[in-house]
């Protein structure tokens, strides 16, 4: 819901279609992706300084935050890789 949020403020269509379409593949795989997302979906502090920075217009603020979110889930997800893989 908070990116939904981002992208529905941004009023950018050429971003809300290319969110919408990770969303769809993301639902599809939200059962599987939980354990490798927990620390980015977790990062409340980070959230929190996405929202303080944009409230201050900071955008650099707001997209360092917003780096630091998914720099998490992406690592969640190669370490899930990397064990699927590793399993085979």
């Amino acid at each position: 819901e908070f990116w939904q949020e981002l992208v529905d403020a941004g009023d950018n269509i050429a971003f809300a279609l290319a969110f919408n379409s990770l969303r769809e593949t993301y639902d599809k795989l939200r059962e599987a992706l939980a354990m490798a997302l927990a620390r980015e979906l977790r990062a409340f502090d980070e959230y929190r300084a996405v929202i303080d920075a944009i409230e201050a217009r900071d955008t650099d603020a707001a997209a360092q935050a917003a780096r630091r979110i998914t720099a998490r889930g992406s690592r969640g997800i190669e370490m899930a890789l990397a064990l699927a893989e590793a399993g085979q």
